[in-house]
């Protein structure tokens, strides 16, 4: 039962600090309204009041029964919803960068044609006789992003589980 409460609590904060830092995040960040979105009065300036509006609304879309609550299951329902949205904007802009032929959809011959995977061929190929030996295959490790992380297994960034006193998480 303390694990639920701590899970939801990391939830809210996670929520309120998540959504109160879009609007300061850098340029580069995804997944973050627009200015215009934030700027409620359309006066060119974002006040306390328009991002604490905001993030009210956030709060109210994850409140599906309108209780004035977030459960745990409300909470990863808006998450996965979340998650769900930046994926397809990911496969949306992959689709647009990729398509040669401008019909909406990847054929086997563009997915190939993707650099990416040419690339990793080409890392792979220690000797570069144009094939991969079980021995190139094994020694082959993956380079950043997500994948690094599936491999740490989960020990996490540093490989030492976290502990947990009395639903904190402590170094």
């Amino acid at each position: 039962m303390k694990t639920t409460y701590w899970i939801a609590g990391v939830l809210v904060v996670g929520l309120g600090a998540g959504v109160a830092s879009m609007a300061v995040a850098t340029q580069g960040g995804q997944n973050r309204p627009s200015f215009e979105m934030l700027d409620a009065d359309k006066d060119g300036k974002l006040t306390q009041a328009e991002l604490d509006a905001h993030k009210a609304q956030e709060f109210a879309t994850a409140d599906t029964n309108g209780d004035g609550m977030l459960s745990a299951e409300e909470m990863l329902a808006r998450a996965k919803a979340k998650q769900g949205e930046r994926m397809a904007n990911r496969v949306n802009k992959m689709i647009a960068r990729m398509d040669t032929d401008n019909d909406g959809m990847l054929s086997v011959g563009e997915m190939q044609a993707m650099p990416r995977g040419k690339n990793m061929f080409n890392r792979m190929d220690a000797d570069n006789d144009g094939a991969i030996t079980t021995e190139e295959f094994a020694a082959h490790k993956p380079r950043g992003g997500m994948r690094d992380r599936k491999h740490r297994g989960s020990q996490g960034h540093m490989g030492q589980m976290p502990k947990h006193d009395n639903n904190r998480v402590t170094e």
